[in-house]
Formats: C-alpha cells, sequence, structure tokens
C-alpha cells in the first residue's frame, strides 16, 4: 500500500520571463498564416478561415477567454447539438453547421490558441523530465496518426476524407490540453472535468428520453453522442461504491437513473454490451466481496428498470427488435444495417494484402456494397467509415497502426488497474474504477463503431487517457511530466 505522501507527488514548476510582445506577435502571425494556407489546400468554406483567423487575433491581443469556460462549451455544443447525425435520424439532427464543419471545430481551434498562449505567457517547465507511461503510450499513437495523414497526401486521397480523419485526431489531441491545465494548479483538475461530463451527459438523457417518452413513443434515439453516456453512467457506478464517495447517495442514484433511462432509449448496436461489461471490469477490480454487493446493488436498479420499462409499453421484444433491426431483412434475420457492417469488414480484409502495414492512409476509403438509404444509392460505393474500430484501424492504418491502438487501449487498462491498487484517496479510485470500466466498454463498443476514430468519442478519450496520465504523475514516485 503506498503512502500518502506519495499519493500527492507532483513535479514542481519553474516561472520564467515571458516572451516579448514582438516574439508573441510572430507567433500568431505564423500561426494566422498557417490557417490561411490551410484552408485554402484543402478548399474548406470561408467561413471556417474567418472563425480561425478572429479567434487567433482575439486570443492574442485581448486575452479574454478561458480554458474552463471552452470547455463548458464544447461539452455543450457536443451534447446538445449532436454533430453527426444522418438526415433520416430525427432527434437533434440540424447542428450548427456549414456542409462537413462544426460550431464544435471553431471552438477546438480556440482552445489550443489559449493553451499555446498560457504557455507561453505564464509557465513552463525548466527542464524536460521523464514522462509517464500513459504520455508514452499516447504518443506512440499520435504518431502513427501524424504518419497516417501524412500517408494519406502522399498517397493521394481525397482531401475531404483526410481533413475529416486529421480533424478526429485533434479532438483526441485535447488529451495535452486537459493534462496541461490540470497540472498547472491554475484552478482546474481532471476530477472537475469528469464532474462536468457528468452534469452535461444527465441533462442530455433527461432531454432525449422526456422527448422519446412524449413525442415518439419510444422510437430509435441513436446518435454518436449516446455512447458518451456509458463512461458517464460508469462514473457514478464507480462513485457509488468507492469508500468515502457515498456523501450524496441519493443524488448519485437518481443520476444514475436518468443516465440508464437515456441508455435504454438508444437501442443501439454494442452499447448495452460495453456497458454491462464495463460494470464487470468495474466489479473485478474492486475484487470478489465487494463485488457482490455491487452487483446486488445493480440488479436491483436494473430490476427497477425492468418493471418502469414495462409499466411504459416496452417489451422486451420490442427492445430486442429496435436494437437488432435497422430496416429490410437481407439474408435471413440480418437486416441491412447487420450485412453491411459484415460487408464492410470483409472490404477490409480483401484490400488489406495491398497495404498490409502502413494501411492506405488517413482518408483511404474502399470499395463495398450499400443498400442504400437518404445519403447512398444502392450499389457498389466508395466509402470511408468502417463501422468495426478494429477494422476501421486496420484499413487505414494498417498492422502499425492496429498495434499502437492496441498498445494503447491495453496498456491504459493494465496501469488504470496497478494505479487503482496503489491510490489512497477516494476520488482517486474513484476517477480510476471509473476508467477502467470505460475502457473495457469502449473496447468493446469499437466492435461496432469506431470510437478511437471520429469526434464524438474523442474528445471524452482524451479526457480518460489524461486522467491516467495525471494520476499516474500524482500516485507513483519519482514520475514527472512534460508540458
Amino acid at each position: 500500500m503506498a503512502s500518502s505522501a506519495r499519493q500527492d507527488v507532483s513535479p514542481a514548476l519553474t516561472t520564467s520571463a515571458p516572451p516579448s510582445p514582438a516574439k508573441v506577435r510572430m507567433l500568431y502571425a505564423i500561426l494566422i498564416s498557417t490557417v490561411v494556407a490551410a484552408a485554402f489546400a484543402l478548399y474548406l468554406r470561408q467561413y471556417l478561415l474567418l472563425v480561425g483567423l478572429f479567434s487567433i487575433v482575439v486570443l492574442g491581443f485581448f486575452n479574454v477567454l478561458r480554458f474552463q469556460w471552452l470547455y463548458w462549451l464544447l461539452l455543450l455544443l457536443f451534447f446538445l447539438i449532436s454533430p453527426i447525425i444522418p438526415p433520416m435520424e430525427r432527434h437533434f439532427s440540424k447542428p450548427i453547421a456549414a456542409g462537413g464543419v462544426h460550431l464544435q471545430d471553431g471552438i477546438l481551434l480556440l482552445i489550443f490558441a489559449i493553451m499555446l498562449r498560457d504557455w507561453l505567457m505564464e509557465a513552463r517547465l525548466a527542464q524536460l523530465m521523464r514522462w509517464t507511461t500513459m504520455q508514452k503510450l499516447f504518443l506512440l499513437y499520435s504518431l502513427i496518426s501524424i504518419a497516417s495523414l501524412i500517408h494519406g497526401v502522399l498517397h493521394g486521397n481525397r482531401p475531404y476524407y483526410i481533413f475529416d480523419d486529421g480533424r478526429n485526431f485533434l479532438y483526441l489531441s485535447l488529451f495535452w490540453v486537459y493534462l496541461f491545465y490540470a497540472s498547472r494548479k491554475c484552478g482546474t483538475s481532471m476530477e472537475s472535468l469528469l464532474k462536468a461530463f457528468v452534469v452535461v451527459a444527465t441533462l442530455f438523457a433527461a432531454i432525449s428520453f422526456l422527448d422519446d417518452a412524449v413525442r415518439r413513443d419510444f422510437s430509435r434515439y441513436n446518435s454518436g453522442i449516446s455512447f458518451l453516456l456509458v463512461p458517464a453512467a460508469l462514473i457514478v457506478i464507480a462513485a457509488l461504491f468507492t469508500e468515502g464517495m457515498r456523501t450524496a447517495r441519493s443524488a448519485l442514484i437518481l443520476v444514475l437513473l436518468i443516465l440508464l433511462a437515456g441508455i435504454l432509449i438508444t437501442f443501439t448496436r454494442g452499447l448495452y454490451l460495453g456497458f454491462l461489461l464495463g460494470c464487470v471490469a468495474i466489479a473485478v477490480a474492486m475484487g470478489l466481496r465487494r463485488s457482490m454487493k455491487a452487483m446486488l446493488w445493480l440488479g436491483a436498479m436494473g430490476l427497477l428498470a425492468l418493471g418502469l420499462m414495462l409499466a411504459l409499453g416496452l417489451s422486451l421484444g420490442k427492445i430486442i427488435v429496435l436494437t437488432t433491426s435497422r430496416g429490410e431483412a437481407v439474408v435471413g434475420d440480418l437486416d441491412v444495417s447487420s450485412v453491411e457492417r459484415i460487408l464492410e469488414i470483409l472490404a477490409v480484409l480483401d484490400e488489406f494484402p495491398r497495404h498490409p502495414l502502413f494501411g492506405v492512409g488517413a482518408g483511404g476509403t474502399l470499395t463495398v456494397y450499400r443498400f442504400g438509404d437518404a445519403n447512398v444509392d444502392e450499389g457498389m460505393v466508395d466509402w470511408w467509415f468502417i463501422h468495426n474500430n478494429y477494422a476501421h484501424v486496420l484499413h487505414k492504418g494498417g498492422l502499425i497502426g492496429l498495434f499502437a491502438l492496441l498498445v494503447l487501449w491495453l496498456g491504459a487498462l493494465v496501469q488504470a488497474y496497478r494505479l487503482y491498487r496503489l491510490a489512497i484517496s477516494p476520488q482517486a479510485k474513484t476517477i480510476l474504477l471509473a476508467l477502467i470500466g470505460s475502457l473495457v466498454g469502449f473496447m468493446t463498443i469499437g466492435l461496432v463503431t469506431p470510437v478511437m476514430t471520429y469526434i464524438n468519442t474523442n474528445f471524452f478519450n482524451a479526457l480518460m487517457f489524461a486522467s491516467l496520465a495525471y494520476l499516474e504523475r500524482q500516485i507513483l514516485p519519482n514520475t514527472a511530466t512534460q508540458r
């Protein structure tokens, strides 16, 4: 058992004189030029260029925005304006966007710019110290992702898809932003960021459930945001079963029931199983004696949820139909959506021998048969989105990319469990339990959704991996970091 002194280990910061205003203006001029060049190179809409220029000017010369405000705004935009919704989906289907560019992207640029400003103007480490294990794992995945982007450009992939994959990676790169602000003692902590995440997720779940119950008679209520309800619920479950975190048990149970209601109405492949296995992972981490009690509590809540479902007219048969059926059956009991997912994987395996090591690069596509919907004509189409996360990475990053993904996921899981066994404070134990469950849940959901390759889940993935890196620095002795 680690001592309490070891629990609070944190690298010391040495402040240095900020650069001269002339140097700061020069750096911002270079950044503006980069935005301009990228906008013209990728044929983006003019308004994105204007947003980028305006953001950089405001941050550079007026210094009016703070990371905490932008983080809350990003959360609200993600949950209340779901960005990746097909037109045939009826809920929150009109995000503030133009083409493939969303309002969230402007906030992302602001967050990166404000971190650059704060890093330049306030504090830097006096010397480079040893990185945490999580930072090394994340850096490996980042370098291979950047190599995939370069490979995609050299391979001649379509600029729009390269931009889309690059943006997905930028949301995952919020890892460095979260870690920076939680490490610099400016009133931000991983615990506060996770609490904000749960608060907004609960709001989304409540609105979704009420809207689906009152207006839609419990039709399928799915979006990429729905997957984020799984880690939010697992955070609450971890708090309920951590010693010293039970002072607000009634409030936590109410929040959990709201989140479970939001999860229920998504009727989404892989989401239920991911949540269930996440709960099992939490139970295993806690140990047999305590996990038995936890399973009894969860079982009781499950029975309560079942009773409410039956009272509201949601039979088990209807849940199964809504979860597994997306359209006309084409092969036995398999519907269109299920068959298309299988065809995607077969197409990846067919393409694999041509690009085994490095894949086709970011923005890469493959030929897949689609049955047609509101967006795609029926027939063989050039497709860019593989629903299986592992196949998606294998196609675009090859064996190297898949190796990096597995190393990151499995390494994070092992490290989370190791830190949980050493942690003393209830807050650290709660976060680590939740991260263990979330990692297992997302690794499971990844079989049917690329949760590590698109923006909806990547802004949480960044927070999850940054939390591990931060707690590793706090719990393990002589572990330091770099900003």
